[in-house]
C-alpha cells in the first residue's frame, strides 16, 4: 500500500472505505450504496485506483444524512493524500 513518508499517511483503500460504511450504515446498506455508487460510475465494483475510489466517494457524498457525510469524509481523505503524494 502507497504511504506518504513524510507524513506516514496511507492511501485509503475499498476495504476502508467499504468498512466505514458497514460501520456505519450496516452491512446491507453499505453494500447497496456501494453497488448503487460503482454502477453510476461504470465501475466493476473493485474501485481499486484511487481515482476510482475518488469518484465513488463523489457519488456517496451526495447522499442524503450520514451516507453523505461519510461520503464527504472519504473524499477529504482521497484528496488529502493525492495531494501529499505528488
Amino acid at each position: 500500500m502507497p504511504q506518504v513518508d513524510k507524513y506516514n499517511y496511507e492511501a485509503p483503500t475499498r476495504e476502508f472505505a467499504i468498512g466505514t460504511l458497514i460501520r456505519s450504515l450496516g452491512r446491507d446498506e453499505a453494500q447497496r450504496l456501494w453497488n448503487e455508487a460503482c454502477n453510476s460510475n461504470n465501475i466493476e465494483g473493485r474501485a481499486n485506483t484511487l481515482e476510482d475510489l475518488e469518484r465513488v466517494s463523489d457519488f456517496i457524498s451526495e447522499q442524503p444524512g450520514v451516507a453523505g457525510v461519510l461520503g464527504k469524509s472519504l473524499t477529504v481523505r482521497i484528496r488529502t493524500f493525492k495531494t501529499l503524494n505528488h
